[in-house]
């Protein structure tokens, strides 16, 4: 916004910062506004310093799966950037599963464990495409059998994905 003059004697300069405090995670990083002043006495001194005025901070990492990683390697990245990020109890993290991952790799909140102590608030979003490939000599299994006819059924890649979570979710009964 365009500067405005203050309601006072000096008639001081001011502009508003906008918002002060993100409120999701489309809006990274603390918030706050930049505090200048100037003097002349002699030459022009110019200062300037951030000050921050949010309480809490919201982060965003996406986490690109090939399909081989294991829940503990999972976990591994996310603390990982936890500690590279310098994330702490005034952090909200949202982590984004993307990737081809075969139907039997799960990974839900459940299985963040600690991580969820180490931030603020930290949210999973699973964007993963599940993909079914047998394996020779694989044992016939409910899932299996259910895993195999969705892929001879659906030709949709995204469509088949999302009805092969809500099927393992409702057979492990999760919604």
């Amino acid at each position: 916004p365009e500067p405005q003059t203050a309601h006072n004697d000096t008639k001081t300069p001011w502009a508003v910062p906008g918002v002060v405090q993100a409120e999701d995670f489309d809006d990274p990083g603390y918030k706050g506004l930049r505090l200048v002043a100037m003097e002349k006495s002699g030459e022009l001194l110019l200062k300037s310093k951030c000050v921050r005025l949010s309480a809490r901070r919201f982060e965003r990492t996406v986490l690109k799966l090939d399909g081989s990683e294991s829940k503990e390697n999972v976990r591994e990245k996310i603390a990982a950037h936890i500690r590279e990020a310098a994330l702490d109890g005034d952090s909200f993290l949202e982590v984004v599963l993307e990737g081809h991952v075969p139907v039997s790799f799960r990974f839900a909140r459940e299985d963040l464990g600690k991580l969820t102590e180490k931030v603020g608030y930290l949210r999973l979003t699973d964007r993963t495409v599940m993909v079914y490939a047998p394996r020779e000599g694989e044992k016939e299994s409910f899932q299996t059998v259910f895993a195999r006819k969705v892929a001879e059924k659906c030709g949709d890649e995204a469509l088949r994905s999302e009805i092969l979570k809500c099927g393992f979710a409702a057979l492990e009964k999760k919604e």
